[in-house]
């Protein structure tokens, strides 16, 4: 992976905006459902749907390892500290 996710060649400030207010739009929306009522649990997880895409399985593999390897460090740390 080079750092990136996308094609910086393409950005632009009416590109970003165009995400920023999708994204925000829709954050908004749920923020309002949950206030309304709706379970938060309801809501299906980015990470979940990202998995389903082949370009960033990858991507989510290596982090979910490297998050696991450092929760093992912690966890082993956190119990040296306790004796």
């Amino acid at each position: 992976m080079p750092g990136y996710l996308g094609a910086p060649r393409l950005a632009s400030a009416a590109f970003g905006k165009r995400i920023w207010d999708g994204f925000s739009a829709a954050t908004l929306k749920t923020v309002l459902e949950i206030h309304d009522g709706r379970n938060a649990r309801s809501y299906p997880r980015y990470v979940t749907y990202l998995k389903t895409l082949p370009q960033y399985r990858e991507w989510i593999a290596t982090s979910e390892a490297r998050d696991s390897t450092a929760g093992d460090k912690l966890s082993e740390w956190l119990t040296r500290r306790r004796q």
